[in-house]
């Protein structure tokens, strides 16, 4: 959901395949198409996003199964009309991601997107069963655009038969290709609010964005950032080469927050000494660092607060500055 700017309202961005016309029964096309709006600098603002199906109106609603993640209890009824309103012969069904600005383990989020393993697995996996066949996508619901055919973790076809043709551009692919997923080179995160920004710092342990590590007790989640690198003490430093590549300008609009500023965003990595209140000049670090790639593709981030009252943070931020078209 867009708000302001040239480009108010709903927009989104679709993979999917449909019955080809060389053979309806056995050949499908993959199609895909994008309404997402990239103007720089016109005062628009993402306040909600998610993921969603379509399926042809008036066919058997799929059946479909979440593997790492959840898509909420509920779907976004608005949201759903008003995209199956923009397409042609399909019905959509979408859901919200949860905020992560502010939103802390006793938040209830049971209604909303969110990742749910409890590993650092960094995507979901989402089949649908319909009209006999099994489809698998790879989604992850706290970033934009970041969808793909089939699944390399574990290792699932985009679509699971033998009798099934496979159309790209008009030529036939495979359906069981190793696809880039998301995260990866070529396929990067797409950020387009601060909500997605900020959900870089999700800690699976916690089910939030907003920790960050503070006390002894939380030595034990510095390996559960899945999106961030992390140290502990002499130990080797383990990485998270995602990458990430922004689309849209970030304004997070915290000088105007409804409580009155209070909300504020959290830090993008942290830091513990656990000899910090000893007497001793030999330090036990505990750290969760961005260590990916970030492209700032020429947009901007502004009016983001942090209110960190502790100096335990190493913002080490690797980002490029893209010029020409």
């Amino acid at each position: 959901m867009r708000k302001g700017g040239a480009n108010d309202g709903y927009h989104f961005s679709y993979i999917g395949y449909k019955a080809s016309s060389q053979d309806p029964t056995s050949v499908l096309d993959k199609v895909g198409d994008s309404t997402l709006c990239t103007r720089h600098d016109d005062g628009g603002r993402i306040t909600e996003y998610g993921y969603g199906y379509y399926y042809a109106t008036g066919s058997t609603k799929p059946a479909s199964t979440m593997y790492y993640f959840q898509a909420g209890d509920s779907e976004n009824a608005q949201a759903s009309e008003n995209l199956t309103n923009q397409l042609d012969g399909v019905t959509v069904v979408a859901y919200t991601t949860a905020q992560a600005i502010g939103t802390s383990s006793s938040s209830d989020t049971s209604s909303y997107m969110k990742m749910t393993v409890n590993d650092r697995t960094a995507n979901g996996i989402w089949q649908f069963s319909y009209n006999s066949q099994l489809y698998t996508f790879t989604i992850n619901p706290f970033f934009a655009n970041a969808m793909q055919y089939g699944s390399n973790s574990p290792n699932y076809d985009g679509i699971q038969s033998p009798t099934v043709t496979v159309l790209e551009d008009g030529f036939e692919v495979q359906a069981n290709a190793n696809e880039i997923m998301p995260g990866e080179n070529g396929k990067e995160y797409e950020i387009r609010s601060a909500e997605q920004l900020e959900y870089m710092n999700w800690n699976y342990k916690t089910g939030t964005a907003t920790k960050t590590l503070d006390t002894a007790d939380d030595v034990e989640l510095v390996d559960k950032y899945p999106y961030l690198g992390y140290m502990t003490g002499n130990d080797a430093p383990v990485s998270a080469d995602y990458n990430w590549i922004q689309s849209h300008d970030v304004d997070a609009n915290m000088t105007s927050a409804p409580d009155g500023g209070n909300v504020f965003f959290t830090q993008i990595g942290s830091m513990y000494d656990e000899n910090g209140v000893k007497d001793t000049s030999d330090a036990q670090d505990h750290m969760s660092y961005f260590n990916g790639n970030y492209d700032v593709n020429t947009y901007y981030i502004k009016n983001i607060e942090i209110n960190s009252k502790k100096y335990r943070c190493w913002f080490v931020w690797k980002y490029y500055r893209r010029k020409g078209k």
